[in-house]
């Protein structure tokens, strides 16, 4: 059963196969600038980190069911998509909470 097609089958399959600079597949990092740019959107829009991963996962799990009912998707190309796609929020949440923690030894020498 198919949610939508954002793309035809082939063009899927295409992303999924292409190796950018033979190293990643584009279908990687292309989950990647989706986590990327949907968290600075958000976080321009003053939106707190749990209500990204929020969004990101319930857009996530549309996205993977309709690649398991497209594409056949195993459950591991699954995973690696969803770490792609949390990536930059992860490394944007611990760095917010590093600068919070150096934030508040800061304060407390005053």
């Amino acid at each position: 059963m198919r949610l939508f097609v954002l793309f035809s089958e082939d063009t899927q399959k295409f992303i999924s196969n292409y190796m950018v600079m033979g190293l990643v597949p584009l279908d990687k990092v292309l989950h990647f600038l989706v986590g990327l740019i949907i968290t600075l959107v958000m976080r321009f829009l003053s939106f707190k980190m749990k209500y990204v991963f929020l969004l990101l996962a319930a857009l996530e799990i549309i996205k993977e069911f309709n690649d398991y009912a497209v594409l056949n998707s195993s459950r591991l190309e699954q995973v690696y998509d969803i770490v792609a796609t949390f990536l930059y929020p992860l490394i944007l949440l611990g760095v917010l909470r590093f600068k919070e923690r150096l934030r508040l030894k800061i304060r407390q020498k005053d």
